[in-house]
Order: C-alpha cells, then structure tokens, then sequence
C-alpha cells in the first residue's frame, strides 16, 4: 500500500512539474464554415444561399436552409523556450432544411466535421500576448441524410481538408480570449474563442 501511495505522489509531482510549464492550450471557437456550404464543389448538399450566385434569384426564393455557425475545439502543447506548438483542430458544422410542396414534407439534415493536425508558428509571446500563425491540414468527414414520409436515405464522404491563419492573437495568461483571420475549408475569414493555459 505504502508503494503505491508513493507512486501515486511522485506522479502527482511529476505532473504538477509538467503543468506548470505552462505549455498546454485548449480552447473552444465559434466561425463559419464559408466554403463548407457555398455551393462551390465541396460536395455540400445544404448550401449557404447568402453565397449562392446572384444570378440564381429563384434558388434564393425559395431555398432557406438553417445553417449553424462553425462550432471548434482546440488542443495543443507549445513548446517551451521555442516559438512552435503543436495542435489538434476539430471544426463541427451543421445544416438542416424543410422543404413543402408535395404530399409530404421533406426533411434534410447535413453534418460536416473536420479533424487536423494543426501547426502553431509564434511571432510573440510575452505570457500575457500571443501573436501567432496557423496551418493545418487533415480529413474532412460529412454525411447528408433525407427523410420523407418515414424514410431516411444517408451518404456519407470523407475528403481533405485544410485551414490556413496568417494572423492570429490571444489575450490573458490563463483563461484567455482569442481572434484569428484566414481561410480554408473548416471556417473563413475571422473566428473568436476563448481558451485555458494550464
């Protein structure tokens, strides 16, 4: 008994000791997936028809799917006295849509989820600010199902996928708050986040 308490304390310390270099950030953000859903070949079902062509009025008319923000979760470790971390970037998206017009209505329901390992390039850290640069590259899983009348009809593909951040920035030492501009599949453009340092 006494061997295993002593085991259990001296991994206790020795995880303590790890934690306190204060190497690892998660974090939660909120985007959205712009090329997931613009109709632009990424094999998307629901649409975005904010970023649907102009010239295709009568879809806009008509069509009026739900599409749910871009919900991320982060993980990593950055490497103490170095300007590197490495991540693992999840992304979840999701669609729905009703659409009438016949005997029975008929429903769509779109999942799209992202997993990539993410590399972390740091310009600055003073521990309080980070500035940073972002890539990350991986699988990209969707799958579209259709009910009507009952019955559910589902396809499913998995493709690659990356995301690309030149610029990002977090503020606060432990829990932080976060802003990052690019592009690629998962979310374009600009997100917001908040994480924890441990």
């Amino acid at each position: 008994m006494k061997k295993i308490v002593l085991f259990i304390a001296i991994a206790l310390a020795g995880c303590q000791t790890f934690a306190q270099s204060g190497g690892w950030l998660c974090e939660a953000a909120l985007s959205f997936g712009f090329y997931d859903r613009s109709g632009l070949g990424r094999s998307s079902e629901i649409v975005d028809i904010s970023s649907a062509s102009a010239t295709n009025e009568g879809l806009r008319s008509e069509y009026r799917p739900t599409v749910l923000p871009t919900f991320m979760f982060t993980c990593g470790y950055k490497i103490p006295g170095s300007f590197v971390g490495l991540f693992l970037d999840t992304a979840w998206s999701y669609a729905f849509n009703n659409l009438e017009g016949g005997p029975s209505l008929l429903s769509e329901n779109e999942h799209i989820l992202h997993v990539m390992p993410e590399l972390r390039l740091y310009y600055s850290d003073n521990g309080r600010t980070r500035l940073y640069a972002t890539l990350g590259a991986g699988a990209r899983y969707r799958r579209f199902s259709e009910t009507y009348e009952g019955s559910t009809l589902s396809n499913s593909d998995v493709g690659f996928t990356y995301q690309l951040s030149p610029f990002g920035m977090s503020f606060g030492e432990k829990w932080y708050f976060s802003c990052d501009f690019g592009m690629g599949y998962a979310w374009s453009f600009f997100r917001i986040g908040a994480g924890y340092k441990f």
